[in-house]
């Protein structure tokens, strides 16, 4: 008697927390630091994956301006959050769940009409 199996390979998204900033105040002198949120996947063991998230920067008011803002690696926000598939990718290191934390910035003084604004990403795992 033999016993086989073969292990596919893939990622999937298992979660995230959605990125809120609450109240902006166009007005205010310093950025708006107050959006974080992250993204959760799992990856097979030794896969090369890139995440990346597509979209605009931009949110769209009920008024019908737009809001910008962007998403960074670390809380120090330096470093953008790439919005393309880019370098040499990363090795899974297997099924542990991988958890990337976004901090957000609107940047300050921007001269929009007051109301709700949002937009919508796409997070993308690809391997």
């Amino acid at each position: 008697m033999s016993v086989s199996a073969n292990v596919v390979s893939g990622c999937v998204i298992t979660g995230k927390t959605d990125v809120a900033f609450g109240f902006y105040d166009p007005q205010d002198k310093f950025d708006n630091d107050a959006g974080v949120g992250d993204f959760r996947f799992r990856c097979s063991k030794t896969i090369v994956y890139w995440t990346y998230i597509t979209g605009v920067r931009q949110m769209t008011g009920t008024s019908g301006d737009f809001l910008n803002f962007e998403l960074y690696k670390e809380p120090g926000r330096v470093t953008p959050f790439e919005s393309a598939k880019t370098g040499p990718g990363t090795v899974s290191p297997g099924v542990a769940e991988q958890i990337v934390i976004l901090y957000g910035r609107i940047p300050a003084k921007q001269n929009v009409k007051i109301g709700g604004y949002s937009a919508t990403l796409q997070v993308v795992v690809e391997y």
